[in-house]
């Protein structure tokens, strides 16, 4: 569907490549309407992922792209007014992440301009809801831990962050060391877009008799995989510790140490979690609104042995729903 000047959506979905995964686009494919539109700040590529995921093509998807390396906030006007900012009427945009905010706060007509104020859109964050319960056959889970490679007995702790690539897997791997000392029978299960796989693999498989992580594409969608996991971990923007490693696709924007500072991460692989029933170990920085409270949620912060007793104590934990009962 095209876009046209002037044509005024139900809802203005706005989203950045730079912070955003497939947790993000599959949302965003889940929750938008006919009549809606979305505004990706980002590449085409990434706009087609969005169709490619299923949007319905009734939703028009129009895209604005950096510029050597940069946001022109000329550009991102241009694109939000195109969505209606000459029209009235009382309509919602939702952005999908701390920068889409940033980009779309600071746009003017020209890179020095004021943010511009006369768009007819409600501004709103994106609400925390559950997605659809997710429950998987035994003979599913069985099959999905026979296709990660885990052994009978084996807990399986999926790593992951919403986008990957701000992930750093060191702390989570000193934690998993230090829980499989303890006597959990524990393997990770990450992105291949993860920070630091190689040195947290080396990692593991010493404190684990070459037991390593499982390095696995479907991580980046955890309703693929999470039913057959036995817990999840959410760690913090890496970016605070590694800025240049965790940097991901993040651009210079005003400089480089404005691109580096850590953003808040996006809740969705937790909710996920919680969607499929699977505990989630999560960084304290992390929202989740009124799931933080959930049975199912288990706060870190900085302090990795408190991490370590936490996944130790869900891993070797009797339950009769576990996932890795299902391959005994």
């Amino acid at each position: 569907m095209a876009v046209t000047a002037g044509t005024l959506h139900q809802t203005l979905h706005i989203l950045c490549f730079e912070e955003s995964g497939d947790c993000t686009l599959e949302q965003i494919v889940r929750s938008a309407r006919a009549g809606d539109a979305v505004l990706v700040l980002g590449p085409t590529a990434f706009a087609q992922r969005l169709q490619s995921m299923g949007l319905a093509s009734t939703i028009s998807v129009r895209t604005c792209n950096r510029v050597g390396g940069m946001w022109r906030w000329s550009r991102v006007g241009q694109a939000l007014e195109s969505e209606g900012a000459c029209d009235t009427g009382a309509r919602l945009r939702l952005t999908y992440g701390p920068l889409a905010q940033r980009i779309c706060d600071a746009f003017g007509r020209n890179d020095n301009a004021e943010p511009n104020a006369a768009s007819p859109y409600s501004r709103a964050t994106v609400p925390l809801e559950l997605p659809a319960s997710v429950e998987w056959p035994q003979t599913q889970i069985a099959r999905v831990r026979s296709e990660l490679g885990l052994a009978r007995h084996e807990a399986a702790m999926l790593v992951t962050g919403e986008p990957s690539d701000w992930v750093d897997l060191s702390f989570a791997s000193r934690a998993v060391a230090m829980a499989r000392v303890g006597g959990a029978n524990l393997r990770m299960v990450v992105s291949p877009n993860a920070v630091g796989i190689a040195k947290a693999q080396d990692f593991v498989a010493g404190a684990s008799g070459g037991r390593g992580l499982i390095v696995d594409e479907r991580a980046e969608r955890p309703w693929e995989i999470l039913p057959a996991l036995d817990l999840a971990m959410m760690d913090h923007d890496g970016a605070e510790f590694a800025p240049v490693a965790c940097r991901g696709r993040r651009s210079c924007m005003r400089s480089f140490a404005e691109a580096v500072v850590p953003q808040r991460m996006s809740p969705l692989p937790a909710l996920w979690a919680l969607a499929c029933g699977t505990p989630v170990v999560l960084h304290e920085s992390i929202e989740l609104g009124a799931h933080q409270s959930h049975p199912l949620v288990t706060l870190f912060g900085a302090d990795v042995a408190v991490l370590a007793r936490s996944i130790h104590a869900i891993a070797v934990a009797p339950r009769a729903t576990s996932a890795s009962a299902a391959s005994r």
